[in-house]
């Protein structure tokens, strides 16, 4: 062996082919020995795009209050991103747990149950991407805005 590391996850990404990408929407699904995994994440935003947020959060919340709403009544994925040391706001909830965020990460953990070990699988990350199209939509509104 060539003293190399052994990889034991394996990332696939839908994303633009942009110098840029990690600022924008990207969706993405993760193999790993433990399970898979799989969602839409917004993982290095420039801080003029997450001011622009939390300025559309403050001036034009329906959009995104409906957004927080909808994702606060499933049960598939899970909100997580690192949060600035310093709140930028105290916005009232659900939009709390998005408005002091430095990125923003939708997602689902999977155990290696029945549906990796079948074609169910497909069609689970499908309608999982469908239910996260909202959001990739007003993220890549938004990045848009910065450009």
């Amino acid at each position: 062996m060539d003293g190399g590391h052994i990889k034991d996850h394996l990332w696939f990404s839908i994303r633009p082919d942009s110098e840029v990408w990690h600022e924008r929407p990207v969706f993405w699904f993760e193999i790993a020995p433990e399970g898979y995994s799989y969602g839409l994440g917004v993982y290095s935003p420039n801080p003029r795009q997450m001011e622009r947020f939390r300025r559309q959060v403050d001036e034009h919340p329906a959009e995104i209050l409906k957004l927080a709403e909808s994702f606060e009544a499933q049960e598939r994925f899970m909100l997580e991103g690192d949060e600035y040391a310093r709140k930028k706001g105290n916005p009232p909830a659900p939009l709390d747990k998005w408005y002091n965020r430095k990125s923003i990460n939708f997602y689902c953990d999977r155990g290696l149950a029945a549906p990796f070990y079948s074609g169910e699988l497909v069609g689970e990350v499908a309608e999982g991407y469908h239910m996260l199209l909202p959001y990739y939509r007003y993220f890549t509104k938004l990045a848009d805005m910065i450009e």
